[in-house]
């Protein structure tokens, strides 16, 4: 009973906004686009395409509150709801693969940096290390943490060294 008020709240909400079920299909393409690109997976997609039909052809579509799912206009926007799901899919999926392959590039640099008999870092143009591998934490006895950051405190700055 409660999942039926809401559905039905929805419908007077819509109503109260003068919206009519143009507005309705792009709010029910946004749910489907935003619960396609939180799963990552096309079955969810799926099932909130079918039911966003149903809920459009029911809620929105005349005749109201009848299920006639009959004219092209629903196959159309079950068609859009469906491709919408299967892109937003495709491109969450790609993402987030694309994401792994460079954590595993950004491990298998730290490695090889790491195995080089130096102390090796970088910075940033103020000077503070944004980078520094294994063995120059181990020169200069900081953590990881302490050495990101670090400004100028391996050797004095020749300014300094004037005063």
């Amino acid at each position: 009973m409660c999942a039926w008020r809401q559905r039905s709240s929805a419908r007077v909400v819509c109503l109260r906004l003068d919206a009519g079920p143009t507005i309705a299909a792009l709010l029910y393409l946004t749910v489907i686009v935003l619960l396609a690109s939180r799963m990552g997976n096309f079955l969810p997609a799926i099932f909130v395409s079918v039911i966003a039909t149903l809920c459009l052809e029911y809620f929105f579509i005349p005749p109201v509150f009848s299920f006639a799912v009959n004219q092209p206009v629903d196959v159309v926007a079950l068609i859009t709801f469906l491709t919408a799901g299967l892109v937003v899919t495709g491109l969450t999926s790609r993402t987030r693969k694309a994401l792994q392959e460079l954590q595993v590039s950004r491990e298998q640099l730290r490695l090889a940096i790491d195995t080089i008999p130096a102390p090796v870092w970088s910075a940033l143009p103020d000077g503070s290390a944004n980078f520094v591998n294994q063995r120059w934490l181990e020169y200069t006895g900081l953590s990881r943490d302490e050495g990101r950051g670090f400004g100028e405190g391996v050797a004095p700055s020749p300014l300094e060294e004037r005063h």
